[in-house]
């Protein structure tokens, strides 16, 4: 049988299918599971996004000192974040970085 997602993604508009209980409780139980995944991934993303790193670990991570840091913030290669007194950075920024600037 052809997959009945396919056949709704195809574009037809004017469809009469006939479908069996089973096969309407597997589409059914697909369409969930797809929007699970979605759901996990968007979680993880922002997870991800919201990771935030000291400046310490920054500088470890990148092997560079303080001073290289400030002027990658003044060129806006990176964007600091205040968390109350302290300056962090996004982990997510720091990736971007990494693939920007092939560091």
């Amino acid at each position: 049988m052809t997959d009945l997602l396919e056949i709704l993604e195809s574009g037809h508009n004017n469809l009469v299918i006939q479908v069996r209980g089973e096969d309407l409780l597997k589409f059914t139980e697909d369409i969930m599971e797809r929007a699970a995944e979605n759901e996990r991934a968007r979680l993880e993303y922002q997870k991800e996004r919201d990771t935030l790193l000291t400046k310490d670990q920054v500088m470890t991570m990148l092997g560079v000192c303080s001073t290289t840091l400030w002027n990658w913030e003044t060129k806006h290669y990176l964007q600091p974040v205040k968390a109350g007194r302290k300056i962090m950075y996004r982990k997510t920024d720091i990736d971007k970085l990494f693939k920007d600037k092939a560091l």
